[in-house]
Formats: structure tokens, sequence, C-alpha cells
């Protein structure tokens, strides 16, 4: 099982493979598969946790920008409710503030709507990075 695990390792595999060619000359056709074999497998495994750890990086990046959005909005809302409640709907003034409050929501969606759609460029470069 050690000698196993040294040659996948690639850990002086060189002279097991020579001190076992010494007895049996074609065996160099197994330790070169199964060398092969388990460093494809391990590399997949390296690569595997990077781009796991890189996608828990963007998901938190993203989940965080989220909860901010929609604590931002709900206070905003809670805001203009208030606000709207003092004020008829036929008063010019109250009815400008909400078309302002309504255009700096607007504006709001669209920065992070930018924002997202960079993060998605991001991440797709990655991954054809990695392709």
């Amino acid at each position: 099982f050690l000698t196993l695990f040294q040659l996948m390792t690639l850990d002086s595999w060189s002279t097991v493979t020579k001190e076992v060619m010494e007895v049996y000359p074609w065996s160099w056709v197994v330790f070169v598969s199964f060398v092969t074999l388990s460093s494809f497998t391990v590399v997949n495994l390296i690569i595997a946790v990077i781009c796991d750890a890189i996608q828990d990086l963007h998901r938190g990046d993203f989940e965080s920008t989220l909860e901010a959005v929609i604590s931002q909005s709900k206070t905003e809302e809670g805001e203009r409710n208030t606000e709207s409640s003092l004020c008829s709907h036929t008063d010019v003034n109250c009815v400008e503030k909400k078309v302002n409050d309504l255009s700096n929501v607007v504006e709001q969606i669209l920065s992070n709507q930018k924002e997202m759609q960079l993060m998605l460029e991001d991440i797709m470069k990655a991954q054809n990075a990695r392709n």
C-alpha cells in the first residue's frame, strides 16, 4: 500500500520501478499506467478543490450583495410608506417627491444589475479559462 502511495505521489517512483523491472522486465507497462492515472486523478482533485473555493467566494459576495440590497430596499420602502401617508395624491410636491424616489430606486436597481453582470462575466471568464 505504501509503495502505491509513493508511486501515486511520484516520490522516487523511478527507483521502485527500476527495482521491480530487474525481476519483471515488462512491469513498466503497469507502472506507467498506474502513475499516469493516479497523477491525473490527483491533479483533478486539486483543481476541483480550487474551483470549489472560488465558487464559494463568488457565491458569498453575491449573497452578501443581495442581502444588502434587500435590506436597503425594505428600509427605503418603509420610509416611502411613512412619507406617502402624510400627503395626498393631488399634491404636486408630493407626487414629484414620489417620482424622484422611484427614479432613485430604478437607478439603484440598474447599478446593482450592472454589478451582477460584471460578476457573471468574471465567472464566465474564469470558467472559460479553466476549460
